[in-house]
């Protein structure tokens, strides 16, 4: 009879601690969100996800964004897409690209005729072998 109770308790244990750790794994995937709700709309397309929440693991997926003249005006929620290696934002009203400062997978940039002041959160992406600035409304200072 004993040995019927320790089984159960440790049955139930381990049902206990499998849970948990499930739990967890849900609880840890992480909400992105973008305050630019043209540059959202873009993402859910490339993602193919109408509605609902984006998570990061949804971002993992995007290696070459175009999102050219969609009127976006701030790239936040972009330094989630980890992965990307070709971004295309011309024609757009684009000024800080501080998000995109850890982009260092990205090899293809092109940010012409936006509105760009300031490229120097550009200076980690070493990888970057294109860089494309043309008509930009401002003049950037730091070149």
């Amino acid at each position: 009879m004993k040995r019927k109770i320790i089984s159960f308790i440790f049955i139930g244990i381990v049902i206990f601690s499998s849970t948990f750790v499930f739990l967890s794994e849900i609880e840890a995937e992480e909400e992105v969100t973008f305050p630019d709700k043209n540059l959202e709309n873009a993402i859910r397309e490339k993602i193919g996800k109408n509605s609902g929440p984006i998570y990061e693991s949804d971002l993992e997926q995007i290696n070459r964004l175009e999102a050219n003249g969609k009127n976006i005006k701030s790239v936040g929620g972009l330094e989630h897409c980890k992965n990307l290696k070709y971004l295309y934002l011309w024609n757009n009203n684009i000024s800080d690209l501080s998000p995109l400062s850890n982009l260092t997978n990205l090899t293809e940039l092109d940010l012409g005729n936006n509105s760009i002041l300031d490229i120097n959160p550009l200076s980690n992406l070493t990888n970057l072998t294109k860089l494309y600035l043309w008509q930009n409304k401002s003049k950037i200072s730091d070149i």
